[in-house]
């Protein structure tokens, strides 16, 4: 590039990084008692930085607006000095690991070239004694970005990265080893037609380890070797080009003198030596001529039916989306739309009798069924058409509250409890709505106050179903723990496990991966409210991890989650709220439970996300908002959210909505028990009867919050 480079040290961010407790530096999480001082979250030898709106223009003519943020953990790094008996260090052995992702949004304010080094992180992670010095071993971590874009040009991008490499020696020039290669596998949200832009850009991350020498009779440390690492990855936009994107990455391993700041503490050299020499390989590239029309991965939809806006379902069919309301009262029918790439209803109808929505599956020949907590179960064809409507109600309980339905390949599966019994009940429903099994269950003393709220289906026809129980002989208190149950397709019960802490655990919902791994997200009582929980299961349903997770914004640091989705890579996505007002989120995660970013929608009244769905590009969410209302006479309205892969979506300042990087707290737990469970099945009776059903078209008033 034609500008020469310009650093940059974020001062806030460094501060706070370099005065985090010591508990944090040694790998132990903080606790409530020793908070992280904001806006930076923490978990075991690791940090989260969010990153909201950084100018990025260096010497060059051009500026882009960074958004995103990183994720990191130095658990794997390691320090093995050998001292002789007079205190001098003979030997050094050095273990880089590094893991984690860089989550980021760039939008070209001006065109022009741009290069900047934004200096992220410096801290110390081990310290040792050799002869007089004492020496100390500082991880720093800087990002760069360089090249051209036009104005308007927009990318976002996801990489995860895992780093590791090997030092041997005392001084001069150091043996080094790789023992597994770079990794930095990025994924690129590619802008839509709008925004496609000429663009080339190359986004570099840089790992150090610096040896810093202090000697007690000198004010400030004498500087010391410094052992650097790097992955990075270009992204070269050519809308009018063949192919018109293409995505290549880098690694390289180097060597130099760092010297101490004014601070003390060291400061990279701007030139060194290489290791390794910087090696590049294509990634991707694109298979078409230009952007794709009629779809855009950025966009916020409000859509006000004169009814209470709460979504019972959302589902996806490529970039097209189905969305079902619930409805709550005798004059609030729910209304049933499918929208196009860019939000734009395609269909919409309102029931003519009356059905809240609570679920929504998509049968194997792509009909929408609806299941209502009363015991309706509603099918709709491609266009929301009724085309029958079954009240299932089990025959001697006094409430029927039907909560989750699933789509099989040979009909439908739902899931619920009776009031008399407190027993959750199973049933699959064929095509035409007839009752293939049904199944109660009857979990073995000393469990009672059992129920199941959501469900999925996994590769091999089964359906994990998940939900809360309680041991009532528990000496800690008849606190409820997670229930994960899984349904074989002829309705007996293959496992059921409880698991769970001290105090009160509910699962919320439940997402399948490909191989059969599947992860379940819920709440854990906390001493300022409750926390998210998640735990991942393997195909066997053997647990493999399960994390808490705290938002470092709100007063009580809540958040509550209510529906997931898994993507890519064994990553999922999460939406809930925070605690606040409350405010909507979306929360992704890796497939070992580390945050690799996470998006608060903030807006002026309530607002909240209670389903998430993957697609083709990122994924998107549904639920209701107030802010988005403040023009109509309804409590909320009917909400979607379209994101890209990186989270963000980009608010029009007059929508009174905005996305802000948040950060995130994050602990693995090990101190729950999983407990193996036994139980007894039978088939109750049922009552079953055709309903009144029908639909009518409508027409929502549709307010593009973008």
């Amino acid at each position: 590039m034609s500008s020469p480079r310009s650093r940059r040290t974020v001062a806030a961010v460094g501060a706070v990084l370099t005065s985090l407790p010591l508990s944090l530096l040694s790998g132990a999480v903080p606790t409530a008692a020793d908070p992280l001082p904001p806006p930076i979250g923490g978990f075991a030898s690791g940090v989260y930085i969010p990153l909201n709106d950084w100018p990025v223009s260096g010497a060059g003519s051009g500026a882009l607006l960074l958004n995103g943020n990183l994720s990191l953990t130095w658990a794997d790094t390691s320090l093995e000095p050998t001292v002789d008996e007079q205190g001098q260090l003979t030997e050094l052995e050095t273990a880089l690991g590094l893991r984690g992702a860089v989550t980021l949004d760039l939008r070209a304010e001006t065109s022009g070239d741009i290069e900047e080094t934004f200096e992220l992180l410096t801290v110390p992670v081990g310290s040792f004694p050799a002869g007089p010095a004492q020496i100390t071993t500082y991880l720093g971590l800087n990002l760069r970005i360089s090249g051209e874009a036009d104005a308007g040009a927009q990318v976002g991008l996801v990489a995860p990265f895992n780093i590791t490499a090997a030092l041997q020696g005392t001084g001069g020039r150091p043996t080094t080893s790789i023992p597994t290669a770079p990794a930095f596998d990025p994924e690129i949200g590619l802008p839509d037609l709008a925004g496609a832009f000429a663009a080339s850009l190359t986004v570099e991350l840089e790992a150090t380890l610096t040896f810093q020498i202090s000697v007690p009779q000198l004010p400030l440390p004498i500087g010391g070797p410094v052992f650097a690492t790097s992955v990075g990855t270009t992204i070269d936009l050519e809308p009018g080009g063949t192919p018109w994107w293409r995505l290549t990455a880098s690694a390289g391993v180097k060597y130099g003198w760092s010297f101490p700041d004014v601070t003390g503490l060291p400061e990279p050299p701007r030139r060194m030596q290489n290791l390794i020499p910087r090696q590049e390989w294509q990634v991707a590239r694109a298979h078409d001529a230009g952007p794709a029309v009629g779809a855009s991965t950025r966009w916020s939809t409000a859509y006000d039916v004169l009814n209470n806006g709460d979504v019972g379902g959302l589902l996806a069919d490529g970039n097209s989306l189905t969305v079902i309301q619930q409805g709550s009262s005798p004059d609030s029918f729910p209304w049933l739309a499918t929208l196009d790439g860019a939000g734009v209803p395609q269909s919409q109808t309102q029931t003519t009798e009356l059905a809240g929505f609570v679920g929504l599956a998509r049968a194997a020949d792509g009909a929408s069924i609806g299941v209502s907590p009363v015991g309706e179960v509603w099918r709709f064809d491609s266009a929301g058409t009724a085309q029958w409507a079954r009240a299932i109600v089990v025959t001697d309980a006094a409430l029927t509250s039907w909560k989750a339905v699933a789509g099989t390949a040979d009909g439908t599966v739902q899931v619920g409890s009776t009031y008399a019994s407190d027993r959750p009940v199973a049933l699959a429903l064929d095509h035409d709505g007839e009752v293939r099994w049904v199944t109660e269950i009857d979990l073995d003393a000393p469990f009672e106050r059992t129920a199941l709220t959501a469900l999925a289906t996994a590769p091999d026809g089964s359906v994990i179903a998940v939900g809360s129980t309680a041991d009532i002989t528990d000496p800690a208190g008849d606190f409820n723990d997670l229930l994960i149950m899984r349904i074989e397709s002829d309705g007996t019960v293959r496992s059921a496990i409880a698991y769970g802490g001290s105090l009160t655990d509910t699962a919320t919902a439940v997402a399948v991966q490909p191989d059969g791994s599947f992860a379940v997200i819920g709440t854990t009582s906390a001493s300022s409210g409750s926390d998210a929980v998640v735990a991942r299961f393997d195909g066997q349903d053997q647990l493999l991890w399960s994390g808490i997770y705290r938002d470092s914004e709100p007063s009580d640091g809540r958040v509550v989650p209510t529906s997931i989705t898994a993507i890519g890579s064994g990553d999922y996505v999460m939406s809930g709220t925070t605690a606040n007002i409350p405010d909507a989120w979306l929360m992704r995660i890796d497939s070992t439970g580390m945050p690799v970013w996470s998006k608060s929608f903030l807006g002026a009244d309530a607002d909240k996300l209670t389903d998430v769905v993957a697609m083709p590009i990122g994924v998107a969410a549904a639920g209701d908002s107030v802010t988005a209302d403040s023009a109509s006479t309804q409590p909320d309205t009917t909400w979607v959210v379209r994101t890209s892969v990186d989270g963000m979506v980009h608010f029009d300042p007059s929508t009174g909505l905005r996305t802000v990087n948040r950060a995130v707290q994050w602990s693995l737990t090990d101190s729950w028990v999983l407990r193996p469970l036994t139980w007894t099945e039978s088939s109750p009776g049922l009552t079953i009867s055709d309903e009144r059903f029908g639909s009518t078209p409508a027409a929502a008033t549709v307010r593009p919050l973008t």
